[in-house]
């Protein structure tokens, strides 16, 4: 961690067997220093209005959609160049 930086690109539930027990463990990273961006399926929880989802809306909440570290912009899905950022 000290030489290197995790990026993580979202995508973290829905697809797999245990959701909640990975956004445990996207969180710890997170915690140590790793840096977790929102995807699709993020954004999707969200909307979900059962316990475990709800939960974790907050900590969803918090992820960012980009990240710019040097001349590198990290992105789930991709970027808009008509937008602004």
């Amino acid at each position: 961690a000290k030489d290197d930086q995790l990026v993580l690109i979202g995508d973290y539930v829905n697809n797999g067997p245990d959701s909640v027990r990975t956004l445990k463990f996207v969180k710890q990273l997170v915690n140590d220093g790793a840096i977790a961006l929102v995807g699709n399926h993020e954004l999707r929880w969200l909307e979900r209005k059962d316990k475990p989802a709800i939960q974790w809306h907050q900590f969803i909440n918090e992820l960012p959609y980009y990240k710019v570290i040097d001349q590198y912009i990290f992105v789930h899905a991709g970027i808009d160049t008509s937008k602004s950022m």
